[in-house]
């Protein structure tokens, strides 16, 4: 199971057959996701499509949307890697509040910045984030 695995689920994205696998959610982020996906993802972590696109910074914000209502790969990268921490952090807390709490609290593990805002940043941003999220599932992060 990879960490992108509940990502779909957390984004209502489906396929006429249930859920999608992980290569369709990469096929669907290289073909465009849906601007759905983006207004669900801020719905469920608690702020605005605009703070997403604004603080995944100025290629995400050049690559928004292409003409037919989807997203540059660019973003839907983006957008899927915030679904799959906060998927992590659900796990974590199982409880929507919890996790978006989480997300959005300064945290002494990353300098003082929100999870959110690393998550954000990059993949390496992700990747030390689910560590705490592991680390807490463990009872060992501080």
């Amino acid at each position: 199971m990879t960490a992108y695995d509940s990502a779909p689920g957390v984004l209502d994205l489906k396929t006429q057959g249930g859920a999608l696998t992980p290569m369709q959610l990469l096929d669907l982020v290289e073909r465009g996701l849906p601007e759905s996906a983006l207004s669900k993802l801020a719905e469920v972590i608690g702020c605005t499509p605009a703070a997403i696109v604004a603080s995944a910074g100025p290629k995400a914000t050049r690559a928004l949307r292409k003409n037919d209502g989807t997203f540059d790969p660019a973003l839907g990268t983006v957008v899927i890697r915030l679904a799959a921490v906060f998927s992590l952090a659900l796990e974590v807390w199982d409880d929507k509040e919890d996790a978006r709490a989480f997300l959005h609290r300064p945290h002494p593990m990353l300098e003082g910045r929100s999870p959110f805002d690393v998550a954000l940043r990059s993949e390496i941003g992700a990747a030390i984030v689910d560590e705490i999220l592991d680390r807490l599932r463990h009872g060992s992060a501080t």
